[in-house]
């Protein structure tokens, strides 16, 4: 079931940073959030589909490295949590999730390109370190791994270029 704090606390935030003039960032916020509640209800856990990357790529490029990252870690926090994503993985993908945001202001270069490097650095980060910490959900894992870089893959073919640095 969905805690509606979480809810919640996803919208809030998105609402505080329109109030506060960062519009680009409330709605990538709301598209995370929404997206983490439809695959929440859909049960689609296993899909690699999320806007996390994605966000945390744009604000990172947009706003720099602080603002990419500390958005990809709440952004990833509500995500799991809404889809209810647990285990010791959580120990890895937060960071580097964070790392994609934190990377993302200071690389530099197209939100395209940039986004599937990143995308691809983190699911191989994190197939790795499943590897290495949870070795019996690593094959599990590579379903999502695959699938979330054809995702972002898409998402940053449609979506990268209206977001130039």
């Amino acid at each position: 079931m969905l805690p509606k704090e979480w809810l919640a606390i996803g919208f809030a935030a998105a609402a505080l940073l329109y109030l506060s003039g960062a519009a680009l960032a409330a709605l990538l916020c709301a598209v995370s959030v929404a997206t983490s509640i439809l695959i929440g209800a859909a049960k689609l856990r296993s899909v690699g589909i999320e806007f996390v990357t994605f966000s945390a790529v744009v604000l990172g490029v947009t706003y720099g490295s602080g603002i990419g990252a500390l958005a990809a870690l709440i952004l990833m926090t509500l995500h799991m949590v809404i889809g209810g994503y647990t285990g010791a993985y959580v120990l890895w993908v937060l960071p580097v999730y964070a790392g994609v945001g934190f990377a993302a202001g200071t690389v530099g270069g197209s939100p395209f390109s940039l986004g599937i490097m990143l995308s691809v650095f983190a699911n191989l980060a994190n197939i790795v370190f499943t590897w290495l910490f949870s070795r019996q959900y690593a094959a599990g894992f590579l379903p999502f791994a695959v699938s979330n870089v054809i995702f972002n893959l898409v998402v940053f073919r449609l979506l990268g270029s209206s977001f130039q640095s």
